[in-house]
């Protein structure tokens, strides 16, 4: 699996509110509450969930917890994968729906190009 995904729009700019609405929709998904401009993470399950915004109120300055993230910009979407397995099934699903909604540049954390073998299925970015 891919580490990074990065998604770019082939024309124009992602709709950042409507991306970010979508992505607070899913289920055990939050923005993180120490930085109201920072990632939306995505935990999975509710144990993962809880624990991660307890590691985040108790200690801001910590570093990241081990759970997808995600940062949206009008100009791309970047998610981060290396994370526990039902969190990367969270960032999957999340990737899959801007796959299908948004033509979209495909790109992986080292900036290789995806995007012709993505046309149809991001499949090639989760091989093991």
């Amino acid at each position: 699996m891919t580490e990074m995904i990065i998604f770019r729009p082939l024309a124009g700019e992602y709709d950042v509110r409507l991306v970010v609405e979508a992505l607070l929709r899913m289920p055990f998904s939050f923005r993180d509450p120490t930085n109201e401009q920072g990632p939306i993470l995505l935990c999975g399950n509710a144990a993962m969930t809880g624990a991660c915004r307890r590691e985040l109120l108790s200690e801001p300055e910590g570093g990241s917890p081990y759970v997808a993230m995600v940062i949206v910009k009008s100009a791309q979407i970047l998610i981060k994968q290396e994370c526990e397995q039902d969190s990367a099934d969270q960032a999957r699903a999340f990737a899959e729906w801007i796959h299908t909604e948004f033509p979209s540049r495909v790109l992986d954390g080292y900036g290789t190009d995806f995007t012709d073998v993505c046309r149809d299925s991001l499949d090639p970015l989760y091989l093991d």
